[in-house]
């Protein structure tokens, strides 16, 4: 589904002209919170992210889970500084969000993001794997925070 969406998001590009981002989101420490929670408390830590990036985007725009730790949102109508104020957004929403394990102690979440705006003419696989990139460099960079174009 998310590689449809991105299909289209390309294509309504080249025809209307109408710009779109791409976020690539990580659940920062995702492989701690399985082996010191376990794994259902993973897999909760990855509902409530996608809660929260469901409840901190528009709803023109679409987000799911990409594999493993990792989600894409597709962000229409974008330019550069409102990508960046979304990607902000989304890193404070889900900083903002814990959850509780099933022993009782809190588990925190954050997650660190990749944001980059679709070129004319750009295959999906590049603005993916410019969007990847830019979220490796958040996490070089400490985690829990964005890095854009």
């Amino acid at each position: 589904y998310m590689e449809m969406s991105l299909h289209t998001a390309a294509s309504e590009f080249e025809v209307h002209k109408d710009p779109f981002g791409l976020l690539v989101v990580d659940l920062d420490k995702f492989k701690e919170i399985n082996d010191s929670f376990g794994h259902s408390n993973g897999d909760r830590a990855l509902q409530e992210v996608a809660h929260t990036l469901s409840g901190a985007l528009r709803p023109t725009d679409t987000v799911g889970r990409w594999g493993g730790d990792e989600f894409l949102a597709i962000v229409r109508n974008m330019d550069g500084i409102n990508l960046r104020m979304l990607a902000e957004r989304c890193i404070a929403l889900v900083r903002e969000t814990s959850i509780t394990s099933d022993d009782g102690r809190p588990i925190h979440l954050s997650i660190s993001v990749g944001a980059a705006l679709s070129h004319l003419g750009e295959k999906a696989t590049s603005l993916i794997h410019r969007a990847d990139e830019l979220m490796y460099k958040s996490k070089t960079n400490g985690r829990c925070c964005a890095t854009t174009e």
